[in-house]
């Protein structure tokens, strides 16, 4: 009976402590991320050497959840892969580790900004930058402060302090560093008709042209800097433009051309780079139908030789008279269609009638 009875006290102890210490169960860390990125075409040593540096531009945006009704320490960990456009990758380049830090119950949104050697709300716990990438990508950075054009993708990671709920966010910048502007054509001091061609080289994704009238006595960048000028035009992805839209250029005249080329840097600001300036002087007037048909030829390349030989014997002859969708063009709205005609190559096809 006894037995019995240590027995039953001993399981109401057990049950009591149970109920005074009772068992925790294993907690889950209720930390989200989501991560955005501000479009840039050019990055900064500054931007994202953590170590060194706390950067001045917005480049990305943490947006972390905290489910919990109390503050959780979060981790972020970064890596930076890159892939230039001459082929070199460097995986990674880049780590970045931070100290534990204070999320807000409910969620807090943090940026680059809040990250770096000076910075009081995420502090660094490791940063590495692999020797090899460092020593590719400084040789461009020393110089133009500017990292080389390429892909440069993020991967943000966020973790409780534990370790343990790892969110993952990612993004990549396609940076296109205007580093030059090239003038092709017309050469300086060229003889053109009244809608010449004007090609450049630039690197930079969008660019600005501007020809402007020289004044008797004037210099080239005297006409540049005056407005208004002849035209000015905002050109993207392309390195052509056959001139129509501005003012009508005038026979026996001379004019000046620049090209800008034009990057989006970290805060949303441009960096242009200008090119030479050239002059060019109109000495014929209108387009010769031999030119018309050599530019279309140019785009279409040798697929439609038979065509053009058939034009050119005679079998076909131009009437001078040009229509899109049965309405008039002039010369000039005529010479943009073949130049869309050229940006759709792959599908173009032509015929006679």
């Amino acid at each position: 009976m006894s037995t019995i009875q240590s027995r039953l006290f001993w399981s109401a102890v057990a049950l009591l402590l149970l109920f005074m210490f009772p068992v925790r169960a294993s907690s889950q860390c209720p930390l989200t991320l989501q991560v955005s990125n501000t479009p840039v075409q050019q990055l900064s040593i500054g931007d994202i050497d953590f170590e060194h540096f706390q950067s001045r531009t917005l480049l990305f945006t943490m947006a972390i959840g905290n489910s919990s009704a109390l503050p959780a320490n979060a981790v972020i960990d970064i890596t930076m892969d890159v892939q230039l456009t001459d082929g070199s990758v460097f995986a990674p380049a880049l780590t970045y580790k931070s100290l534990p830090f204070p999320v807000k119950a409910g969620g807090q949104t943090f940026t680059n900004l809040d990250m770096g050697s000076s910075s009081i709300v995420i502090k660094t716990a490791s940063f590495d930058y692999d020797d090899q990438a460092k020593k590719r990508l400084d040789d461009v950075v020393l110089g133009t402060g500017r990292f080389p054009s390429g892909k440069y993708s993020f991967l943000v990671k966020v973790t409780c302090e534990d370790g343990t709920g790892e969110q993952n966010g990612h993004f990549v910048l396609v940076l296109r560093n205007a580093s030059r502007v090239e003038l092709r054509s017309p050469i300086d001091g060229e003889s053109t008709n009244q809608f010449p061609l004007f090609e450049f080289f630039t690197d930079a994704t969008s660019a600005r042209l501007v020809v402007a009238e020289i004044a008797p006595g004037g210099s080239p960048q005297d006409a540049i800097n005056r407005d208004p000028a002849m035209l000015d035009v905002d050109l993207h992805n392309q390195n052509s433009y056959f001139y129509s839209g501005g003012r009508l250029l005038e026979q026996g005249k001379s004019y000046a051309w620049q090209v800008t080329g034009k990057s989006l840097g970290s805060g949303g600001l441009n960096d242009d780079i200008k090119s030479e300036i050239r002059k060019f002087t109109v000495t014929q007037t209108g387009l010769t139908e031999d030119e018309i048909l050599r530019r279309i030829e140019e785009i279409l390349g040798p697929k439609h030789k038979g065509v053009f030989d058939k034009i050119r014997k005679g079998e076909f002859k131009l009437t001078g008279k040009y229509t899109n969708n049965n309405a008039t063009i002039s010369t000039g709205e005529l010479l943009n269609l073949i130049y869309e005609l050229r940006d759709a190559l792959d599908n173009a096809e032509v015929g006679l009638e």
